[in-house]
């Protein structure tokens, strides 16, 4: 019953030690201790441990961290400074979408072109997913259009997209609408969607969509912090 009891108290104890494990900056932590690095060398996810540990689980969450295309991961190298190591090829590996963590960027500025209207933004990331989304609206390549607007929602990202290399975030709030040379304003409701492919380090473009009160699709830049 003792070896029963201890070994049980082993396994709760490995278990325990294997969810303490976090990925950040490219580093492998098990509480504030550094115990290994990860990263992408052309096609081979190498990972290299401190100390003996397993983060089999883990490899999803490091291919997601780094930011790139699961599929053009080929192999997987693990090695450690007691001198073993393994290396062995792995087909396609996509990660559950789920597990896509939120975008790093706080800040988020924006400037988009639409048919109608320019339009600047500001997206301010307050908890993980969650944001609060403004945008201001006019016409200056437009001088016959004569509607502006102001638009403040919460958002919320999405990553259904993220095997395309595709995030954005959706936000509902509502929407001042003025005309121009007049007294004449308007309060109503609007959605507005946003899809966003990276081209840099902090720098990403794609569509935007206000749907509601102000109907405008537009194509711009997106610059984070």
């Amino acid at each position: 019953m003792k070896k029963i009891l201890s070994l049980a108290l082993l396994l709760f104890s490995i278990s325990a030690m294997s969810q303490n494990y976090k990925l950040e900056e490219k580093s492998i932590l098990s509480g504030e201790n550094k115990i290994g690095t990860f990263e992408m060398v052309v096609d081979t996810l190498k990972i290299v441990l401190f100390e003996k540990a397993n983060v089999e689980s883990m490899i999803p969450d490091m291919i997601i961290d780094l930011g790139i295309d699961p599929k053009s991961v080929r192999y997987i190298s693990e090695s450690s400074f007691m001198g073993n190591g393994s290396i062995r090829e792995l087909e396609v590996y996509i990660p559950s979408p789920k597990k896509t963590p939120p975008s790093k960027d706080r800040f988020q500025f924006a400037y988009s072109l639409g048919r109608h209207t320019d339009m600047v933004s500001l997206r301010l990331k307050y908890y993980r997913y969650y944001g609060i989304d403004a945008t201001l609206g006019t016409s200056i390549h437009r001088l016959d259009n004569e509607r502006n607007f102001a638009y403040i929602g919460l958002s919320n990202e999405f990553n259904q997209f993220y095997k395309l290399g595709w995030r954005g975030h959706a936000s509902l709030g509502p929407i001042l609408m003025v005309t121009s040379n007049t007294n004449e304003m308007t309060v109503s409701g609007a959605a507005c969607l946003s899809l966003q492919k990276s081209f840099g380090k902090n720098a990403s473009f794609g569509p935007k969509w206000f749907i509601g009160g102000y109907n405008e699709l537009s194509l711009g830049i997106v610059i984070g912090l």
